[in-house]
């Protein structure tokens, strides 16, 4: 949580079935370039597991499915890196510098399962 600076506060998360929006799947290769997807209003990240990617049947029913463009000779992004750089670009497009942690944008955990920053969110700790 520490690595996150507070944004597992800031970034709703939730269940694939619970997102609303329009839902953008962001997978390491055969989608269209998050460069030319739209992503004006509210937008639901979809991201799969490190190694596995999204299951064929959660990518069918996204809106659009995207890959962020990667220097020749690189293979992939992890998780992490690659929903960074989605919000970073949602956040550059719909003119709100600094703000990609807002409600238009969502990160849903595709495989239904709370994921480790929900857990972290309902912890008392």
């Amino acid at each position: 949580m520490r690595g996150s600076a507070g944004a597992v506060f800031r970034v709703p998360l939730g269940r694939f079935e619970e997102a609303t929006g329009r839902r953008v799947a962001l997978v390491a290769h055969g989608g269209e370039p998050l460069a030319e997807i739209e992503l004006r209003g509210a937008t639901v990240f979809v991201l799969g597991a490190e190694r596995g990617g999204l299951p064929p049947e959660v990518t069918a029913r996204c809106d659009a499915v995207a890959s962020i463009s990667l220097a020749r000779g690189a293979e992939s992004l992890n998780v992490a890196a690659a929903g960074a750089i989605a919000l970073y670009e949602w956040s550059r497009r719909t003119g709100l510098p600094g703000t990609a942690a807002t409600s238009a944008s969502t990160a849903a955990s595709a495989s239904g399962e709370p994921t480790s920053a929900t857990r972290a969110r309902r912890c008392e700790c």
